[in-house]
């Protein structure tokens, strides 16, 4: 099973960076197979100069950013039963389902913290993606030269901010909520500079769509005094099922190198089984396992087995 990590040595300090960009799927505990995919990565000391993810994903490209390997996972499996971290009693006492606090504070920072600096003075770059209330677009935030990763951190918590479960975050003058709502799959805001060398990794099979359904009257009631917000959540399905197709046309086109589940992962959105997650974090590592040879090719990587 995936285990904190207790090493002394983030894993950068050891092989540096490569130069592709890593692209991470939001998808709640479904992340779960990201971290198994970025794990099989980190484990065999490849780490992308380049890393951007929406909500779960922001958090998994954090402590892939900081060669932290298995840190993501451990979390998610030792943790997800306390109430603090996603329930209905944390959403009645805190306001908020998924539990901000505990997640990005209580936990990474009081209960088994991480010297910080795996992040700051990581070669690798991280972009997270959280959703602008106000303007109606993504917000994206690069931690790169981040000083004050306190406020910093305010980005992700945002973006990994479920609309209608959690409050919003105020940050900087934004108001901003999950990032998946205006960008589920980030991979267009750098492909013209990674065009070729992107490796995106879904949580949904290939060929997944999601159905529109009736729920945009609540959403333009809920959110009526973010007019643009509440227009993105109309249309976010049409807008995710475009990106998945378009990262399918790319991986076969060569533009992109996308990594899916072969089906449905067992772990739901909410997921508090911890055979499931397990399950879904092995799912993670054989999928990579099994693409491993021609992801080499594709990034031109010799001599890592």
């Amino acid at each position: 099973m995936a285990q904190s990590s207790n090493v002394d040595r983030p894993v950068w300090a050891d092989h540096g960076t490569m130069p592709f960009q890593l692209v991470l799927e939001g998808g709640a505990m479904r992340s779960l197979f990201t971290c198994g995919a970025v794990d099989f990565l980190l484990d065999r000391g490849v780490v992308a100069e380049s890393v951007i993810g929406t909500s779960a994903g922001a958090i998994c490209g954090y402590n892939y950013v900081a060669g932290a390997t298995g840190r993501m996972a451990y979390f998610s499996m030792e943790y997800r039963s306390d109430w603090r971290f996603m329930s209905m009693r944390s959403k009645l006492l805190t306001g908020n389902y998924v539990g901000s606090e505990y997640i990005f504070d209580t936990l990474p920072n009081k209960v088994e913290p991480l010297d910080q600096s795996w992040f700051t003075k990581s070669p690798a770059k991280l972009v997270s993606v959280a959703t602008d209330m106000e303007r109606g677009c993504a917000d994206y935030h690069d931690y790169d030269d981040e000083h004050d990763l306190q406020r910093g951190m305010r980005y992700m918590v945002g973006g990994a901010s479920v609309p209608f479960a959690n409050r919003a975050v105020d940050v900087d003058g934004k108001r901003l909520l999950d990032g998946g709502v205006a960008d589920v799959v980030p991979f267009r805001r750098d492909h013209r500079e990674y065009a070729g060398r992107q490796v995106v990794i879904l949580t949904r099979p290939r060929g997944f769509r999601q159905k529109t359904t009736s729920e945009w009257v609540i959403d333009r009631a809920r959110y009526a005094r973010y007019p643009r917000f509440a227009e993105l959540l109309g249309t976010r399905f049409e807008r995710n099922n475009a990106a998945r197709r378009a990262v399918e046309r790319l991986h076969d086109d060569g533009g992109v190198f996308a990594i899916w589940p072969k089906e449905e992962i067992v772990a739901g959105t909410a997921e508090r089984d911890t055979d499931k997650l397990f399950a879904a974090y092995i799912d993670g590592v054989r999928t990579m396992a099994e693409q491993w040879p021609a992801l080499r090719e594709y990034l031109g990587i010799d001599g890592k087995d």
